[in-house]
């Protein structure tokens, strides 16, 4: 029973939660930072800790955007590949999940520090450097848009009966 339970799906159902968490956690540590004290104005406070957790931030909802799509990617090869992965994939997914959040994280750190180093990196607005890190997460609901109304389509095909299949599609001839 328990060796059923060390299979890549839950590994990468794992790695979801996590993000989940680690989302979480992050909203309340900025928010500690940023608003812990009422008499700072958190429009130009501009720390070293103001900073971190933003990027902390950013890093951790890129990460859940990616782990999402690295969950409708492994869903999707499970419905088309006849046969399973295995654990060796599992560094795969984890590359997509991990490391392209951390390269955008890192990308988008090191143009904020070379060209808009002011305040705390919360406020966004107007800013162009923010699609390094807006970019990807389109980029991802898109992907699993498609992948969804992929996987809608795979589904529907193999429940639906095959005569129902051929009549429909005879009929259209």
């Amino acid at each position: 029973m328990v060796m059923r339970l060390h299979c890549t799906r839950n590994y990468i159902h794992i790695q979801l939660f996590v993000t989940f968490i680690l989302r979480s956690l992050s909203v309340f540590i900025k928010d500690a930072v940023l608003f812990g004290d009422a008499d700072i104005d958190h429009c130009t406070f501009s720390t070293a800790g103001c900073k971190i957790s933003v990027v902390f931030w950013y890093f951790c909802m890129l990460t859940n955007y990616f782990w999402l799509l690295v969950e409708a990617l492994y869903l999707s090869s499970l419905l088309v590949v006849p046969f399973s992965y295995g654990k060796s994939y599992f560094w795969w997914w984890s590359v997509l999940g991990w490391g392209v959040p951390t390269v955008c994280t890192v990308a988008w750190v090191i143009t904020k520090l070379q060209f808009e180093n002011t305040e705390c990196w919360d406020v966004i607005e107007g800013s162009p450097y923010w699609w390094i890190i807006k970019g990807p997460i389109v980029a991802s609901i898109a992907i699993n848009f498609v992948l969804f109304i992929n996987i809608i389509r795979i589904l529907v095909r193999k429940v639906m009966p095959r005569e129902v299949h051929t009549a429909i599609s005879s009929q259209y001839r």
